[in-house]
């Protein structure tokens, strides 16, 4: 693993810091391969279950059989061959509850992800931005606005 693909743990932590915006440049996703086996890696590792009980508990939400030996594979960046899909990882992330590793994920193209109470007060915080534009405009528009006189325009 190189020292750009490292997992930080901070990088774990939901918080409301706007990720930067990010540019498709090239190179933008190199190594991400790497990454997420490393992300996969964390989660297994830091989940008090076994890594047969956590393949079970992806299986369930999948609908489809993973062994321990493909989460093994999955999580070990030397297995070229054997990376996670987007699915059997969204299923990870539903069966440990590891939103964080997700978020860690998106993070790198400039996302974010919101859960729960998070979802809630991130739609809060654009309502009421949308209310202060909103009497921001009724003010422009209070001090423009002229009585009519009752003629026909």
């Amino acid at each position: 693993m190189g020292k750009r693909d490292r997992i930080d743990p901070r990088q774990m932590a939901l918080s409301f810091d706007a990720p930067a915006r990010v540019t498709p440049t090239e190179g933008l996703l190199a190594g991400l391969d790497t990454y997420v086996a490393g992300l996969v890696s964390a989660i297994v590792r830091e989940d008090s279950r076994s890594q047969a009980e956590v393949a079970a508990a992806m299986s369930a939400v999948l609908g489809e059989t993973v062994s321990k030996d493909m989460l093994y594979a999955y999580a070990a960046p030397s297995k070229d061959g054997h990376n996670i899909s987007a699915a059997r990882f969204l299923a990870l992330v539903v069966a440990t509850k590891r939103s964080d590793a997700l978020d860690a994920l998106v993070t790198r193209i400039g996302c974010r992800v919101l859960e729960g109470e998070e979802y809630v007060l991130a739609q809060l915080g654009h309502v009421q931005a949308e209310m202060r534009r909103l009497k921001a405009l009724e003010r422009d528009l209070t001090t423009r606005a002229r009585p009519l006189d009752g003629r026909a325009a």
